[in-house]
């Protein structure tokens, strides 16, 4: 069961769209919700180009209906070119966009060099709104991410505020 939680939503979105030559980082537990929360977000956005990259995987998959890249989208090159050459084939010249893209990456503690390009990211920020996320990040030393470059949104299991907002009354009368 999916629990809305709209006050984080609201915040995740400002943050996310206020973004200036930075990246989000999601952090938090695992299995807290952060993909999930991530994407029900993306939703709300459904006017944005968006791009999902999963990076556990190796190539494009198919993960409950959505479609995300892998790690070859990515590539392997120390700055990032690869990977902004990669999201210029995906979405063309990038000062055609009406909007900034959204591009979610999921799994970052999977493939750690992907933090190191954290600099060139924040750099094209115009065009692109970056989330990454993964279940590991806080062991993972980021040693040449920029400092500054780097903008954390915090998600933790629901308040029970929230729990009480789906909760039904009957339920709890009976707890």
């Amino acid at each position: 069961m999916w629990i809305h939680r709209p006050q984080k939503e609201t915040q995740f979105i400002d943050n996310l769209l206020g973004l200036d030559r930075q990246v989000m980082i999601v952090q938090g537990a695992r299995q807290v919700g952060k993909t999930c929360f991530i994407l029900h977000a993306l939703e709300q956005l459904q006017d944005y180009p968006q791009l999902k990259i999963n990076l556990l995987y190796a190539s494009t998959m198919n993960l409950e209906g959505q479609n995300f890249m892998g790690r070859d989208f990515v590539g392997l090159a120390a700055a990032g070119e690869d990977f902004i050459k990669n999201l210029r084939l995906h979405f063309g010249d990038f000062e055609r966009l009406a909007k900034p893209a959204l591009i979610f990456i999921d799994e970052v503690d999977r493939f750690p060099p992907v933090l190191e390009f954290v600099q060139t990211l924040a750099e094209y920020s115009r065009h692109f709104k970056f989330v990454l996320t993964g279940s590991n990040l806080e062991n993972i030393r980021m040693q040449n991410a920029a400092t500054g470059r780097r903008q954390y949104f915090d998600l933790y299991p629901i308040t029970f505020s929230e729990f009480l907002n789906i909760a039904k009354p009957e339920l709890l009368t009976y707890y």
